[in-house]
């Protein structure tokens, strides 16, 4: 909580990007907001009331939106077709993948990297130049 004190005032942005309709609460993100911090999320949580009540144009909101991350994981569709087609998220993968951060294990993120791929639960990758745009 101290820490908090300190941490809340002092902050210019606050990042609130869960997938949205996974967020619950989020009232973090309103201490932010009340202290002069400018969200950037997803409309999820919190953030619908923030929406709601402060107004589009004093948060900025990207990504998917509730329906269509449903949508999306109905049809069971891999991420694989966003990266391909946005060089911004391939751009970043091959970078994790090529081991630059992790020189000491080449393969440490492998399976980070193939979730994101194959599954994109989160829908990381089709959120990527959404959120690089925001």
């Amino acid at each position: 909580m101290s820490l908090a004190e300190i941490i809340v005032p002092a902050a210019d942005l606050s990042e609130q990007i869960s997938t949205a309709g996974m967020e619950v609460l989020g009232m973090g993100n309103m201490k932010f907001m009340a202290n002069g911090a400018i969200t950037i999320g997803t409309m999820d949580g919190a953030n619908v009331e923030m929406h709601k009540e402060i107004g589009p144009e004093n948060i900025v909101i990207f990504r998917l939106m509730t329906e269509e991350v449903d949508k999306k994981r109905s049809e069971n569709a891999a991420s694989r077709d966003a990266i391909d087609v946005s060089p911004r998220p391939m751009e970043a993968l091959e970078s994790i993948a090529s081991g630059v951060f992790s020189p000491d294990d080449l393969h440490r993120y492998r399976d980070l990297i193939g979730g994101l791929y194959e599954h994109g639960w989160f829908m990381v990758a089709r959120d990527f130049d959404a959120y690089a745009k925001a």
